[in-house]
């Protein structure tokens, strides 16, 4: 009878060890898969392209304008 009691203790606490393992395995791989979750967001859903205004056509001079009398 203690030798069962004492090898369920001996389960439990390896099985405790093993939680916790498996707890830090699914932190870093939880942490990993938001990283890849957010950057497809960003490819999803890109900021607005800048706004380029239109070009004149024709032959433009910087000079003066001439005054009219």
């Amino acid at each position: 009878m203690r030798g069962l009691l004492t090898d369920t203790r001996e389960l439990a606490k390896k099985l405790a060890t093993l939680e916790s393992e498996l707890k830090s395995r699914l932190d870093t791989h939880e942490v990993a898969i938001t990283d890849v979750l957010q950057r497809i967001m960003q490819l999803i859903d890109p900021p607005p392209a800048p706004v380029i205004p239109d070009k004149q056509m024709g032959f433009h001079t910087t000079l003066p304008k001439p005054v009219e009398p």
